[in-house]
């Protein structure tokens, strides 16, 4: 992305965010206005919040004398009340609001457009009726009629009501839709007299872009793209012209309401405009069946528009919409070929368009009362002219640069074609005399190397002529020349039936193909194998390795083989050596980075809670609240078991407990003082812990120290310094490249840290797991590619990974008794790999060895618990699916380690809710359901922006 889109998108995210707050200022139909100082503000006050409602019934001032209470409800305004409540579109209402002032005093208020008839009576005065209210779509009694209001008033008392009578049958808006004002005179009128000037800077510039663009065209009549960009200009200063109501009467005057809806719709003309844009924009990449389709459709709702009455045209006004919408995925799919094939202005192609979107979502969001902010749509639009005017000035600068430049390539070519020619003759020559120094150095290295290398080149896979002579002694034999690599590989050798059969298929289908198919089928190839030799067990590290030509096919197959028997034997020792070592008390068992990470994360689960404990839903028996509680339990209970920290465990677990029993029970009494005792038991053993940490181990919990930068700033800066660096590098010094290097060395791995040393972490735990569950320590094998990740990457791991390991251990691999059963080796095993699948994503695999998942029990446990019907026949997929479902699990009994069934529903709501997906694939093939165990594998894709790879890349990303 280009620095003009990043500045942009930065801009906007600066405008909206200090705005993202609550300000509701009515409560409960009331606003209180005795404390003075908003007198003293620069704007008057938005009139946001419960206003009384009164759905069906017109109400005048006299009516609430005698009112019941029970008719009385409440709604957020703004909104359309058919959006913001659950009332049907066509109909009518009352809006009441109470206001309380300190003293009498002059007020003014300002009504936006309501739709789509209303009668205001402010202090028991009808004040104006705009268009005629009706208590039923019939013209003798209602008329639809829109018009912004202006009222001064003075009331006759500190209190006064705001009482508005609004009918609407055709609209698909209805109600206070816009946020209405209240202040002083001087504030409303000023409020007024800056939204109104804005409007007309923003038109009137609109139109001037639009005729320069004219004038273009003129100039340079072969870029249509400068007419038609002309012509939405033109369109989108209409469009605005209409939709702001102030400017709409100075400019029309007063419009009738169909009149006034045809104009509004105006937008819908963009559909043809803005694809014949982009059409000649990028002729190459944009359909233009799309932008002839897109024509006819919006030509045949126009016609329909101005022939039909509003309330036919309506309804029709949405499939305009919808088009639009279409418009929108045809131009990113547009921008993304664009940028795919590096054409100039891609990028800025794409911000262009891509701001407004954001600005109606959020436009629609303020609308509809969930955030607090300024309308965007305007300044917005200007924005997105503004891009796409820079977009076609470049295009024009480009194209004069590029005509000068010509004639002195051209001429520069020729000179270099002279020299490249004379070099190649000298290169040559030199060239033989390294080939044959090389041939000479290869011979010898194959001889003294002590590492067996070979290639195979057919899909017999014999052994080729040329191989080191140190293969010859690890095989024990002479004349290797000729033999079959895979028969000599896998010929006494750990490797099942179906793994040599994977290993030699993925062999046969890349030699003499495509590289890709050698990289997809790459992991069917064993790294490893266990082999004997003289009754001695012998393990071969094996690497696989292609050998392409220009074409990218596959021509041989470079294989390299190691002795690592002595390696991993030392391993082993050292690991039981390790494992030998106790020390004193549970923390010492932590690293203090460990630790830190687990009391961080632990402190943020406990604080959502504390605030779950507090809030309304938990005393309304909300369930769903009630889920939250569990998770984030189970979660802290799944880290503290996995650090064998016992006592904490124990409290989590009694915690959790409570809330399982809730769960179950639905009738349940809620003892919610109990569950705030809990609570500050789980912070009580927290504390202990960390006291301890720090006072009998003197680790720092807090920042680094009193002078640490937070993340984000630190962050901030090393993006800055890597921008700035990027920038100036050719002016630079040496000893300022150099301190640039260590800042980097420095920085890097306090913002990101490595993918593969976080599982490792996370593994570590296994051993101590697996002796509590009397069984044998799994063996882990992690094959990632050498990626960071940033933190949020890092804690989305450490949650997930809690719940894997410890239901593969607990309900996947066996005992070991079992294990020997079923021709097993006695230790599981459990395998984590991870590999770029997309641009957007990368995906994570991971399996056990274990028993799988027994499909039967989980149905017979679903239609037990209703989850399916036993007369409806499941697939296999549908039924592995299912213990995702919150609560679902087929353990037969419950223990402090698993047994909930929340484990894999928390690991699918962390994954969502950072825009990842997990799925379940079987590994082989199933044709029935039986008890039998199926083997499976978890394929989880995760966003690609929570890694990074090596640091030239993150700078680039920056």
């Amino acid at each position: 992305m280009n620095r003009l889109s990043i500045t942009i998108l930065t801009f906007l995210c600066a405008l909206v965010y200090p705005n993202l707050r609550a300000s509701e200022t009515i409560v409960e139909g009331t606003l209180d206005l005795r404390d003075d100082t908003w007198q003293t503000q620069n704007e008057p006050i938005a009139l946001r919040g419960e206003w009384e409602f009164y759905w069906s019934k017109l109400l005048a001032p006299s009516d609430f004398e005698t009112a019941n209470d029970s008719d009385q409800a409440f709604i957020q305004v703004p909104g359309s009340w058919n959006q913001v409540a659950n009332f049907d579109e066509k109909g009518f209402a009352t809006y009441r609001l109470r206001v309380i002032l300190s003293k009498r005093r002059s007020m003014s208020i300002h009504l936006p457009v309501i739709f789509s008839a209303s009668k205001i009576y402010v202090d028991g005065r009808l004040m104006r009726e705009i268009g005629k209210v009706g208590d039923r779509d019939d013209p003798d009694v209602y008329t639809p009629h829109t018009q912004e209001v202006f009222l001064n008033f003075t009331p006759k008392s500190k209190e006064f009501d705001i009482i508005i009578q609004v009918s609407s049958f055709e609209f698909f808006l209805a109600g206070i839709y816009s946020v209405p004002r209240l202040g002083l005179p001087d504030q409303i009128h000023a409020h007024s007299t800056k939204e109104t000037a804005g409007s007309f800077f923003l038109v009137g510039s609109l139109f001037i872009m639009g005729i320069y663009h004219f004038c273009l065209f003129t100039l340079r009549r072969g870029d249509r793209s400068t007419l038609w960009f002309g012509l939405f200009c033109f369109n989108v200063g209409i469009y605005m012209a209409v939709s702001t109501a102030s400017m709409m009467f100075i400019l029309f005057g007063e419009l009738k309401f169909n009149t006034f809806l045809r104009l509004y719709n105006f937008w819908t003309l963009a559909n043809i405009i803005f694809p014949w844009y982009s059409y000649y924009l990028f002729p190459k990449r944009y359909p233009k069946w799309f932008a002839w389709g897109s024509t006819a459709f919006i030509a045949g709702i126009q016609i329909y528009i101005f022939t039909h009455d509003a309330r036919d045209f309506v309804p029709i006004t949405l499939l305009g919409q919808l088009n639009a919408v279409l418009v929108g995925v045809v131009s990113y799919y547009t921008s993304w070929r664009a940028i795919k094939a590096k054409d100039d202005g891609g990028w800025v192609y794409m911000t262009g368009f891509s701001i407004p979107l954001f600005a109606s979502f959020h436009d629609m969001a303020l609308a509809s009362g969930y955030i607090i902010s300024i309308p965007l749509m305007a300044g917005a639009t200007y924005i997105f002219i503004f891009v796409q005017s820079y977009l076609l000035a470049k295009r024009f600068s480009n194209a004069f640069n590029r005509v000068e430049t010509s004639a002195g390539e051209i001429q520069s070519l020729s000179q270099e074609i002279q020299s490249e020619h004379d070099q190649v003759q000298h290169l040559n020559h030199v060239l033989e005399s390294r080939v044959e120094q090389q041939t000479r150095n290869i011979k010898s290295i194959m001889k003294h190397i002590r590492v067996g290398i070979f290639t195979i080149s057919n899909t017999k896979f014999t052994i080729d002529s040329d191989y080191s002579a140190y293969l010859g002694s690890l095989f024990g034999e002479v004349e290797l020349a000729g033999k079959t690599a895979t028969a000599l590989l896998f010929r006494q050798s750990n490797l099942t039936a179906d793994q040599i059969s994977q290993a030699e298929s993925a062999l046969e289908i890349a030699l003499g193909e495509d590289r890709f198919l050698f990289d997809t089928n790459k992991h069917c190839l064993p790294i490893e194998i266990k082999r004997t030799r003289h009754d001695k067990l012998q393990i071969l590290e094996l690497s696989w390795n292609p050998v392409v030509n220009d074409e990218d096919i596959v021509q041989k197959i470079l294989i390299t083989v190691r002795d690592v028997t002595e390696l991993r034997i030392l391993e082993t020792e050292a690991q039981d050596k390790r494992e030998e070592l106790e020390f004193i008390g549970e923390l010492v068992n932590v690293t203090p980075g460990t630790f830190k990470r687990f009391i961080n994360s632990c402190k943020q689960f406990l604080e959502e809670n504390i605030k779950l404990l507090h809030s309304k839903s938990i005393e309304l028996h909300d369930l769903e609240s009630l889920k939250v509680l569990f998770i984030n339990m189970h979660t802290m209970k799944g880290a503290a078991r996995s650090l064998y920290f016992k006592k904490m465990t124990s409290i989590f677990h009694e915690v959790e407990q409570y809330y399982a029993e809730l769960q179950k029970n639905p009738n349940a009494s809620w003892d919610i003082a109990k569950m705030r005792r809990d609570i500050r038991d789980v912070e009580d053993i927290i504390e202990v812990y960390e006291s301890i940490a720090k006072k009998k181990l003197g680790r720092n919990l807090d920042s680094e120290d009193e002078h640490a930068i937070p993340y984000s700033k630190l962050n901030e800066l090393f993006n800055k310094i890597n921008t700035v660096t990027e920038k100036i590098s050719g002016a630079m010094k040496t000893h300022c490249k150099t301190a640039i290097q260590n800042i980097d060395t420095m920085v890097f791995p306090k913002l990101y840290k490595s993918c593969k040393l976080v599982l490792s972490e996370l593994c570590a735990s296994l051993p101590r797991l697996a002796k509590d569950l009397d069984k044998e320590a799994p063996r882990v094998q992690i094959n990632v590619p050498e990626l960071y990740m940033n933190r949020q990457g890092e804690e989305l791991l450490r949650k997930v990974f809690v719940h894997l390991l410890r239901n593969s251990m607990d309900h996947g691999i066996e005992t070991s008794q079992q294990r020997s059963a079923s021709g097993k080796e006695a230790s599981g095993q459990i395998s984590i790999s991870l590999h770029r699948e997309t641009p957007e994503t990368y995906r994570l695999i991971y399996f056990d060895d274990g028993r799988g998942l027994m499909l039967e029990k989980i149905r017979k446990k679903a239609v037990s618990i209703g989850l399916i019907d036993e007369m409806v026949e499941q697939t296999p997929k549908a039924l592995a699916e299912l213990i995702f479902h919150s609560g679902f699990s087929t353990a037969s009994q419950v223990n402090d380690i698993s047994g909930r069934g929340v484990g894999m529903d928390a690991i699918n709501r962390y994954i969502k809710d950072q825009g990842g997906y997990i799925s379940i694939k079987f590994r082989e093939d199933i044709e029935e359901i039986t008890d039998q165990g199926v083997a499976f594998l978890f394929e989880i894709d995760l966003p690609s922006h929570i890694f990074v790879g090596k640091r030239e890349e993150l700078r680039l990303a920056s």
